[in-house]
């Protein structure tokens, strides 16, 4: 058996591929950290602003979620998740482009994915504001 050939088709892999993971495992880490710190500043911002008490005050409802352990969630951890799990998908999304694996398949999830949250905004805005309209 000839293993000389095995060796150098994987040096030839390894030495195109490997900084274009080694660039993928960096925009995620990076990535990572960037949505941490804007879910920190997200909620810091928001319980600054004590969007809870406000909205609480003006429509005598209390913005939280109760989880089925009963535990109750308040809209600022709400929207801090939300920014955070949108901006790690992004980053996901980033980090395959980097490393060159099925971009066409990328780039057609993220434009649905755009898409799907455009429509659902339109239908919510449209549907919330018929009255006015």
């Amino acid at each position: 058996m000839d293993f000389s050939g095995i060796g150098s088709s994987l040096e030839a892999a390894l030495t195109t591929q490997l900084p274009r993971i080694l660039g993928a495992i960096g925009i995620l880490v990076i990535g990572w950290m960037v949505a941490v710190l804007v879910r920190a500043a997200i909620r810091r911002l928001l319980g600054l602003a004590r969007l809870n008490h406000r909205v609480a005050d003006t429509t005598e409802q209390k913005l939280s979620l109760t989880t089925r352990f009963g535990a109750r969630i308040p809209c600022t951890r709400r929207v801090s998740r939300a920014a955070r799990i949108a901006i790690l998908g992004v980053v996901i999304a980033m980090g395959l482009r980097a490393t060159g694996i099925a971009d066409d398949i990328v780039d057609l999830a993220f434009l649905l994915t755009f898409g799907a949250v455009a429509v659902a905004a339109a239908l919510s805005f449209g549907l919330g504001y018929r009255e006015a309209a």
